[in-house]
């Protein structure tokens, strides 16, 4: 816990730097600025001023708020307490990435006074993983729901948000195909998808293979990476032989067919017939 009091501490910044190390740090978030405000100019009757923390994202939307108490020309340093959760002070790299032009008061290192200023800046940078997407590609075909299914919006780092129910067996068009963290999700439209495991897939039409029937044509997954039999063989579709077509993608600036989940054929190999 943070000592305020008339003692001068050392900037928190300055041990978060040797722990990791300068030239290695490495920014996992958006940083926010810092600003102290003294609450007032009285002070209680243990002559403890009431300071306030704003942690700000560079977009001005406000992180979180601490507030402390400490005697007037003390010394102060940030720590765990006073951070917000999930957020560390932002490293000098981070900074100069920023194109900030000097180090604030807060990433400094040292020690400053809050008796003599009441507003101080400074970054924090968001400790949390950052999720990434394993695929997100335009997909257009039709999906039907198995039961009364949710739709969903993503937050942050594809946090999920429960939206209205869609009835059993309600058939909707899709716009993309998406795959976070291995779990599958269709885009319905206006932000909102839904899983996957709730809806099933519908044919769209049969793919007939224009290719020498002596050969076959590659099927890609949804990366445009080669799939692979268990032996370790590259998957092909012979020529002149029929399949089901589930929707229509776009890898990597080129038509594909969906044969279903994560399987595709080049559409200029194929005729699709209803």
């Amino acid at each position: 816990m943070s000592n305020f009091g008339t003692k001068k501490l050392v900037g928190a910044l300055a041990l978060a730097v040797a722990a990791i190390g300068i030239g290695t740090a490495v920014q996992t978030g958006a940083p926010a600025q810092a600003t102290i405000v003294d609450q007032g100019y009285y002070w209680d009757s243990e002559g403890l001023h009431t300071r306030t923390i704003n942690w700000i994202n560079y977009n001005g939307t406000k992180v979180a708020t601490k507030s402390f108490k400490a005697y007037n020309l003390a010394t102060v340093n940030i720590d765990s307490v006073e951070l917000p959760s999930g957020y560390r002070l932002a490293t000098y790299d981070e900074i100069r990435a920023h194109n900030i032009p000097a180090v604030p008061d807060l990433n400094d290192g040292g020690s400053w006074n809050i008796g003599e200023q009441t507003t101080f800046t400074g970054y924090v940078v968001s400790t949390a993983k950052v999720v990434k997407a394993d695929y997100n590609i335009p997909y257009k075909g039709v999906v039907k729901t198995k039961k009364a299914t949710n739709v969903y919006t993503f937050g942050s780092n594809y946090a999920l948000k429960k939206g209205k129910a869609l009835k059993k067996s309600s058939s909707w068009k899709t716009s993309y195909l998406l795959s976070v963290k291995g779990a599958l999700y269709y885009g319905v439209g206006g932000g909102q998808w839904v899983k996957a495991s709730d809806v099933a897939i519908q044919k769209i039409g049969v793919g007939h293979v224009n290719y020498n029937k002596h050969y076959g044509i590659q099927i890609w997954n949804a990366k445009h990476g080669i799939i692979y039999d268990k032996y370790g063989k590259a998957r092909k579709l012979k020529g002149q032989t029929n399949w089901k077509v589930f929707g229509t993608a776009t890898i990597k600036g080129k038509k594909y067919y969906n044969l279903g989940i994560n399987q595709f054929m080049e559409a200029k190999y194929v005729s699709l017939h209803k």
